[in-house]
């Protein structure tokens, strides 16, 4: 499907984002634009509003630090501001937990849905995770298993998160030993 049309772009990548909304039938929708509309329904909204996915900020941090990191540099700094490690790890944690969450759910899928299209399927979990509503058409016709799992992934990412976010952001339990420092080997 070609959309001719640069309101459907700018429409569209501003709804895969935040609301769910759409004009064009995603069902009819190619693989690279499918791509795209589930990178943008992860990264998600801007803290503070009700949109889902992991966040601007969150995908800005980990980006940041990863450049600063490749760079040598000891601090991860925006704009004139150095980001905590406190919040680095936060960000990293959410990141990992909710590309843990989607991979498990979307093997679920495949299990419990095996005649429909992997992609699909993936898309409609990315969409459930990041509570953004969008769909190819297939959320209808899935197993009561199938549903089930889609429910889970939009209930877990409403309030684990959250969840998560509060159990790291509690004042750290400091002891009156440090073990030795180490370095690991990573990549």
């Amino acid at each position: 499907m070609t959309w001719t049309c640069p309101h459907h772009l700018l429409f569209q990548s501003v709804t895969a984002r935040t609301s769910g909304f759409n004009t064009v039938d995603f069902g009819y929708v190619g693989l690279p634009m499918l791509t795209i509309f589930m990178f943008l329904m992860y990264v998600g909204a801007s803290p503070g509003s009700n949109g889902g996915g992991v966040k601007t900020t969150t995908f800005a941090v980990i980006i940041k630090s990863a450049i600063d990191t490749l760079r040598g540099k000891k601090n991860v700094e925006f704009f004139r501001r150095t980001i905590s490690f406190n919040n680095i790890n936060k960000a990293y944690s959410l990141v990992l937990f909710s590309i843990s969450l989607i991979f498990l759910s979307a093997f679920l899928l495949s299990i419990f849905e095996p005649k429909t299209d992997f992609v699909r399927l993936l898309f409609e979990e990315i969409s459930a995770f990041a509570t953004v509503g969008l769909s190819t058409g297939i959320t209808a016709g899935l197993s009561v298993t199938g549903k089930i799992i889609i429910i889970v992934s939009m209930l877990v990412r409403r309030v684990g998160p959250l969840t998560l976010a509060l159990a790291l952001s509690k004042k750290a339990m400091y002891t009156r030993y440090r073990y030795g420092r180490t370095n690991v080997m990573i990549g």
